[in-house]
């Protein structure tokens, strides 16, 4: 069985290496080797955590050392991503080999600065510190991957406030549409019209002259009922 790797580098290997270094008690920015040639440096920030870097942005990140295999083992589920199905996150010291974080002027939306930070206070949403996102696209791409839950929730609540938009619309369209039925001139009962007594229809003219009024109101009301099922 063929071991996943990142950029040739084992994730078991990255983790072994990662955790070999607290243990042995290396200073920040010591030299280790990945084997094969290979050597980097691993950023050690308090005991017990691990700098990894995003090999999509170059972010740096602490990870416990508990969870690193997890971290390292991690892909981009993001469907548009160019990333999607691939590992993106190593050990290895990007900010040493040139590849300093993509950033940007884009915050993501659970920042202490964002827009609705309040409102997302009041949901017991936490706080993100990423305030350099490069674009709109890393923007939402960093939401759907890193704020799973809260971008649901988000989500949802944007779809809810849709429907009721398109409800009151719907509304405000039907009383507009039964306002201007009012305004059309109605016919009223007169009794020099068909017949001596008769009933007319203020929609499309129909009338009824049934030789009783009661009959005569019952076919209005069919009438009405079949042909203008709206009103």
């Amino acid at each position: 069985m063929v071991s996943e790797s990142v950029d040739g580098i084992a994730v078991e290997e990255l983790a072994l290496d990662a955790q070999e270094t607290i243990r042995d008690g290396l200073k920040n920015e010591d030299s280790v080797s990945f084997g094969d040639g290979i050597s980097g440096s691993v950023t050690m920030s308090d005991a017990g955590l691990v700098m990894v870097y995003d090999l999509r942005d170059y972010e740096p990140s602490k990870v416990n050392r508990n969870m690193l295999t997890t971290q390292l083992g991690k892909t981009d589920t993001d469907v548009t991503s160019p990333w999607f199905g691939k590992r993106v996150f190593t050990t290895r010291n990007l900010a040493a080999e040139g590849k300093l974080p993509k950033r940007g002027t884009f915050k993501c939306f659970l920042h202490r600065e964002a827009p609705d930070r309040a409102k997302y206070d009041a949901l017991g949403f936490a706080t993100c510190p990423a305030g350099s996102i490069s674009s709109p696209a890393n923007q939402e791409s960093h939401a759907k991957s890193r704020h799973k839950a809260e971008w649901a929730s988000i989500e949802a609540d944007k779809a809810r406030i849709r429907e009721e938009r398109r409800d009151k619309l719907d509304e405000a369209n039907l009383n507009a549409l039964l306002a201007q039925q009012n305004d059309r001139p109605r016919r009223e009962e007169n009794p020099t019209e068909v017949s001596d007594y008769a009933v007319f229809c203020g929609s499309c003219g129909w009338f009824s002259d049934a030789k009783t009024s009661n009959s005569r109101k019952a076919s209005l009301y069919k009438h009405t009922k079949q042909e203008h099922p709206d009103l």
